[in-house]
């Protein structure tokens, strides 16, 4: 072991997204790499997932549920912990259903909490839904934050390239955490799952970032916390992935990448990102 590098022992098999409550999260400055063998050009474009990634969407998340939890019978039931891990479940089917447009973003956001009241046993009715919803919305949008060293992280990385965000959602609701997290000034661009009409992990959605800048796959990282979204989509278009892992999930086997479980320290996650060696 280095100060901050090892190489890192494959284990066995992992879900396809690591658990919607970061519990786990190391503090500590603790980061795992494995060297990519092969030389690769300078870095020019660094690319980011948002959702879990550089923003703190299970901490917003459990805010609202412990709200309505306080605020609404129907919601007391289970413990916070239940109720968030059926949410998340909820979220990802809702969201895939939003995403292919079967349901608006209005109709997904009523689907999910009227589908996560039957969850909890609750026959609440339409206006109780719908409150229910907007006051959720209310509780995660002021709850909002920048997941720990990921400003001083990006700061560091304009200073040497481009930096951009690849997602799968809607511009509107990216553009608003990247704003309310105030991450958006080290931002170069974002490319979205809506604009492109292809979610990660697509190549499309990979190339247009690509495009966007000029640079070609060898000249990109991208860094994401889903395996299956992005460090699959990542490596299908010959970008050198970076795995955001701060739960510590073990890779399917036969797999490595480089991987990190902290933005701090900020020197040791750059040299993850930006290898000088």
């Amino acid at each position: 072991w280095s100060s901050y590098a090892a190489w890192f022992t494959l284990g066995n098999s992992l879900e396809s997204h690591v658990s919607p409550r970061h519990a786990m999260r190391f503090s500590a400055g603790f980061h795992i790499i494995q060297r990519m063998p092969e030389t690769r050009p300078k870095t020019r474009l660094v690319l980011f997932d948002l959702d879990e990634t550089l923003f703190d969407h299970s901490h917003a998340s459990r805010c609202g549920l412990k709200t309505l939890q306080d605020e609404y019978d129907g919601f007391g039931a289970p413990s916070l912990d239940e109720l968030e891990s059926t949410a998340f479940e909820i979220l990802n089917r809702t969201h895939r259903k939003i995403l292919s447009g079967v349901l608006t973003q209005e109709e997904g956001c009523i689907e999910r909490f009227r589908l996560l009241a039957e969850w909890c046993g609750s026959s609440l009715g339409e206006d109780e839904i719908q409150a229910a919803s907007r006051r959720y919305r209310q509780v995660y949008r002021s709850s909002r934050r920048a997941m720990s060293g990921a400003i001083e992280l990006l700061k560091c990385l304009r200073e040497r390239v481009t930096v951009g965000i690849v997602t799968n959602n809607f511009v509107r609701e990216q553009k608003s955490k990247l704003a309310d997290c105030e991450l958006d000034p080290w931002i170069d661009f974002m490319v979205t799952s809506e604009e492109t009409g292809q979610a990660k992990p697509a190549a499309e959605i990979f190339h247009k970032a690509l495009e966007t800048t000029g640079a070609s796959p060898d000249e990109a990282v991208m860094i994401g916390d889903s395996w299956e979204v992005d460090i699959i989509g990542a490596k299908a278009v010959g970008i050198r992935p970076v795995w955001y892992n701060p739960a510590a999930t073990e890779p399917p086997a036969g797999e490595a990448v480089s991987e990190l479980r902290s933005f701090l320290p900020t020197s040791e996650a750059l040299e993850i990102v930006l290898p000088t060696a």
